[in-house]
């Protein structure tokens, strides 16, 4: 291991998230201290996530126990939450209430507060991390991918395509990237669940693709 005259300051750091110092045994007759860096199981989630906020998916995945209550459709509907779908601004939702799926709107709503409690540290502390913070979630992508996973045959899809998309004025070329999108944040999830043990997630996730 490298030799480290000072730990950078990260946004994982800011978080107590990402490593556990553990001291090697120092010669003092050396200038240098040689520290050896140990991340945490935050710290292992967070590195491996770059599609998204990492800390702020990161702290979902832990407080709710790496989705265990979650089905595949419910995380695929979650996930769908980040996407960048533009959709006008007196056409979007401000919040989610999904029909049926009342874990997976609290759930979301949840995110949407976690994002506020990032975004007030960048604040206090007078960072410039580069995140947009105006609009982090999108509410109304849950209730798409919830009735885009039922369309089990061509007419089905159909139907949602040009009946439900066009309610808000989403493009089926945005859609198609915001189906991108969660298989892109799936990929890493899945790779970080791995790293953690977390099989169960990853068979849930391998459903989603």
């Amino acid at each position: 291991d490298a030799c480290l005259t000072r730990p950078m300051l990260t946004f994982a750091t800011l978080s107590q998230s990402s490593k556990t110092i553990e001291r090697e045994d120092i010669n003092e007759e050396k200038p240098e201290v040689c520290m050896k860096y140990k991340l945490s199981q935050k710290g292992i989630v967070a590195a491996g996530i770059a599609e998204i906020h990492p800390l702020v998916i990161t702290d979902c995945m832990i407080k709710w126990n790496f989705f265990s209550i979650f089905s595949s459709k419910q995380i695929a509907m979650i996930l769908s939450a980040f996407s960048d779908v533009k959709i006008q601004q007196d056409l979007r939702s401000h919040s989610t209430n999904i029909e049926n799926e009342p874990i997976v709107s609290e759930h979301i709503n949840e995110i949407s507060r976690i994002f506020v409690t990032y975004e007030n540290m960048e604040k206090d502390m007078n960072m410039r991390t580069g995140i947009d913070y105006s609009n982090p979630i999108n509410f109304d992508m849950p209730d798409y991918i919830n009735q885009w996973w039922d369309c089990d045959d061509e007419l089905k899809c159909k139907i949602f395509l040009q009946n439900s998309l066009t309610e808000k004025g989403v493009s089926m070329g945005d859609f198609t990237k915001a189906v991108l999108k969660i298989s892109a944040i799936v990929a890493e999830l899945s790779t970080s669940a791995e790293k953690c043990g977390e099989l169960n997630l990853v068979k849930k996730l391998s459903l989603i693709d």
